[in-house]
């Protein structure tokens, strides 16, 4: 037991309060407390004596029993009444809760005055000292008296001391120190940047302190690029997991939209002062790949992740004016043209007038003065043919019309389709990129395989690789997904040997081509040889019968006349 002060107890008869039978031990304003009381048998009269009642609070004698009660409180605040359900079903046998059953006790008084008081937004240093009734028609209920925080240190041990407790939406001065040790010592390591971003969404509720302490750590000039770019990792969980199904945790997107302006503003100061190019490059990446990721989540509009690019690479280092987010207006028209649009005028005078029908050649104006004149190669008659300097003749009066005809057939036979090769390249070009967006199509609604390590605009670009390499593309992608097959090989693969045009595959070109079924005219075999003497013969014969006819059909034909 504590020993708890007189003037904290509110009525000197109170806690020595006989039973009186009525809910929460309520006791009339005029009656004898130490004496039982005599309940009326009416109902009527029974209803206007619990309304004329009064129940006073008083905190537990026993200490524990007073800290486990004001625990109890805090979690059903947080957790709701099923948590209290879900304890009185579980501990109905153990006497440290009975408070929750006996409506009677001190204890259920107290416990129900603290839920009560803590609801309409008191503390558990301050609340008041009024009567009030809580339920409709029932009793009225007296709160302890308010005295000191020496008084209550006496009888609530250390939870006095948590009268300065923080506001909702606040860290404590523990809680605060440990996020900035946390974020002091980050690297990018996975596990790292994972154990804060988990107790960040823990402490949820004071998203809006956090994401000011993270905004501050990378506000420094001195850190180094490889903390800072943890921490930027750090950022870029907490908003793929603001759409988690955790409490507030959708609080980090609103807070982080009024602070990423000054992150990226403070992150390309940073870039600036990075010496090496290696050193610089990283953390260029490393910022652009959180940006691209953002764009691709959707976490914020198009427009505000525009203006964020801007800033990184290459904006004015200032934070863009939401009332001037379309810029400096453009001057549309350009520059106004001189008046003499058609340029410098020629001169009249001059000018030589040349007849278009005149065919003849004339005499032109060398272009500069300076320098010998170069004659034409046929501006000289005298020169003859090359093959009559080796007193060979011209090369076409050796040859015959024939030997040209055939020399010609045989060019266009020799002669490469190019122009065949190059429809067909066209065309599998054409069909490749269908099947890309296909797949693309396919990749975003989540019914292909999905490579975790890259983006889809990556894995998109793998895929058209392996159809102009002529591969198995989904099998190959299958096959880096489960592990089997290295992603990085293929990626050197890609750098080293990139696709330029598709692999057409073409039939041997040692078959024998067919014979062709048309035969062009002239060239059929019956065309170039005469019939046979028999084959005339018989023809001739069968020409003669054909003509002749016999005497008995013209007799026949007369006697029917």
């Amino acid at each position: 037991p504590v020993y708890i002060p007189p003037h904290l107890i509110g009525d000197k008869n109170v806690s020595c309060v006989a039973a009186t039978g009525l809910p929460f031990n309520a006791v009339p304003r005029k009656a004898n407390v130490r004496t039982p009381l005599v309940l009326p048998s009416n109902q009527h009269d029974a209803n206007e004596l619990l309304r004329e009642c009064i129940v006073y609070v008083v905190f537990p004698h026993d200490k524990e029993i007073l800290h486990l009660i004001n625990r109890m409180v805090q979690f059903v605040l947080n957790e709701g009444p099923m948590f209290e359900a879900m304890i009185m079903n579980k501990e109905i046998n153990n006497p440290k809760f009975s408070f929750l059953f006996d409506n009677k006790s001190a204890e259920h008084c107290y416990y129900r005055w603290r839920l009560y008081s803590l609801l309409q937004g008191e503390t558990f240093a301050k609340w008041r000292v009024e009567e009030f009734r809580m339920f409709k028609n029932g009793s009225m209920w007296k709160p302890p008296p308010l005295h000191s925080k020496a008084d209550l240190k006496v009888i609530m041990g250390t939870l006095a001391d948590k009268s300065d407790q923080p506001k909702r939406g606040q860290l404590t001065n523990p809680q605060r120190d440990k996020l900035e040790d946390m974020l002091r010592g980050l690297t990018v390591e996975r596990e790292r940047i994972g154990t804060c971003m988990h107790w960040c969404l823990q402490h949820a509720d004071a998203a809006g302190e956090i994401v000011e302490c993270i905004s501050e750590s990378l506000s420094i000039l001195q850190t180094p690029p490889t903390v800072k770019a943890a921490r930027l990792f750090l950022c870029n969980d907490l908003l793929y997991n603001s759409c988690a199904e955790v409490q507030n945790a959708s609080f980090y997107r609103t807070k982080f939209e009024s602070k990423l302006a000054d992150i990226v503003i403070h992150l390309k100061a940073t870039l600036e002062e990075i010496r090496t190019n290696v050193g610089r490059e990283r953390f260029r990446s490393q910022v652009q790949g959180c940006l691209r990721a953002w764009r691709e989540w959707n976490v914020y509009s198009a427009d505000y992740l525009l203006q964020l690019d801007v800033i990184f690479n290459g904006g004015k280092n200032k934070e863009p004016d939401p009332d001037e987010v379309d810029g400096i207006p453009l001057d549309v028209d350009g520059v106004p043209l001189a008046k003499d649009v058609d340029g410098v005028p020629l001169d009249e005078d001059n000018r030589e007038e040349e007849d278009m029908f005149n065919m003849s050649p004339s005499p032109k104006k060398s272009s500069s003065s300076s320098g010998p004149a170069l004659n034409s190669k046929w501006e000289n008659p005298s020169t003859g043919s090359k093959w009559e300097s080796f007193g060979l003749g011209s090369k076409w009066e050796s040859s015959t019309w024939e030997d040209r005809s055939k020399t010609r057939v045989e060019d266009k036979v020799a002669q490469p389709s190019s122009s065949l090769e190059d429809d067909s390249k066209r065309r599998k070009k054409r069909e490749i990129e269908v099947k890309v967006a296909e797949y693309v199509d396919k990749l975003e609604s989540g019914k292909c395989t999905r490579i975790k390590q890259i983006t889809t605009n990556e894995q998109s670009e793998m895929y058209r690789y392996l159809l102009y390499k002529g591969r198995d593309a989904k099998k190959t992608i299958k096959s880096i997904a489960t592990g089997k097959t290295s992603l990085a090989e293929l990626q050197g693969e890609m750098r080293s040997h990139p696709a330029t045009s598709p692999v057409i595959k073409t039939k041997h070109k040692n078959k024998k081509s067919k014979p062709s079924a048309l035969v062009s005219y002239g060239s059929s075999p019956s065309s170039s040889r005469s019939p046979s003497p028999e084959l005339k013969r018989k023809r001739e014969l069968s020409d003669k019968k054909k003509r002749s006819v016999s005497p008995k059909g013209d007799k026949k034909k007369k006697s029917r006349h």
